[in-house]
C-alpha cells in the first residue's frame, strides 16, 4: 500500500464502515451486491 498509495485512492474502496456487532449486515449486503468492500472495525460499538 505504501508504494502504491499516490496512484489509488484506498480509502474510496471502502464502502461503509461497521461495528463488530453489525458484521452480519456487511455480509449481507456483500451478499446482496449492495456493497464490495465494507470495514468492519472490531474496536467500534
Amino acid at each position: 500500500m505504501r508504494r502504491t498509495s499516490s496512484r489509488y485512492d484506498f480509502e474510496a474502496m471502502l464502502t461503509t464502515r461497521y461495528p463488530l456487532d453489525r458484521i452480519n449486515d456487511a455480509i449481507q449486503n456483500m451478499r446482496a451486491f449492495r456493497e464490495i468492500k465494507p470495514l468492519v472495525l472490531p474496536w467500534a460499538s
